[in-house]
């Protein structure tokens, strides 16, 4: 009776467990065909020539992947801030009702128009066309800009428009983050990234009149990849 008891439970434990195994393989049939499509994306090399998608990119990640939160939308110059224009980003939205009608982003990380980038630079409105990008992207921003989490930091007492207001910034593509452009933080991350440009700029005799020249060179020698957006 012991002895029918053990082959009782053998069977169902060897059922179970091939029950398991063909759960497995069924889990790797469903992923394997999405993992391959998200390798199979075709990436080219980042250059001078290279177009972005145009639309509004609401996060650094979706500009990363290439793919805007909202591609069709209307770029609109007002005076809202007074005597400096700023840009409202339009677009046609939709209600829970079905009624569509016209929509302002708030808030976004850039947005892209005939190809040119333009970085959100912290206060509502403004941006900044980026003309140097690659792993380092440079851009400019007002001074209060909030570059730990992106968020706009809107001081209304501000004098806008200030050269005293803006300062320079470098968004890393590696991990997104991003750093005020100056010797003392430059050097730290090239530092840690790449010894021997970092050697290279301390051993420079104008040192910190040198670091858009190796901020270049280190552009040059860590290239970045997008989606091949060529039809």
């Amino acid at each position: 009776m012991a002895s029918e008891k053990s082959v009782y439970l053998k069977g169902n434990q060897d059922e179970s467990g091939m029950k398991v195994l063909l759960l497995q393989l069924l889990l790797c049939f469903l992923i394997l065909p999405f993992a391959v499509a998200q390798d199979s994306i075709p990436m080219v090399r980042y250059d001078k020539n290279y177009r972005f998608r145009d639309g509004v990119y609401l996060t650094f990640e979706e500009w990363k992947s290439g793919h805007p939160r909202i591609t069709v939308f209307q770029a609109v110059r007002t005076n809202a801030m007074g005597a400096q224009s700023n840009i409202d980003l339009r677009y046609n939205c939709t209600n829970d009702e079905g009624q569509v009608s016209v929509c302002t982003v708030n808030k976004c990380f850039a947005y892209v128009m005939n190809g040119a980038l333009y970085i959100a630079q912290g206060y509502y409105g403004y941006y900044y066309r980026a003309f140097l990008i690659g792993s380092l992207t440079h851009f400019i921003a007002f001074s209060g800009y909030d570059h730990r989490d992106r968020m706009y930091y809107i001081d209304p007492n501000s004098l806008l428009g200030s050269e005293n207001d803006l300062s320079e910034y470098l968004l890393d593509f590696e991990s997104g983050t991003i750093f005020p452009f100056n010797f003392r933080s430059f050097s730290e991350f090239l530092k840690e990234k790449d010894t021997d440009l970092y050697n290279e700029l301390m051993q420079s005799k104008q040192k910190r009149r040198m670091i858009h020249h190796f901020l270049l060179r280190y552009n040059e020698k860590h290239p970045v990849y997008f989606p091949d957006t060529r039809d």
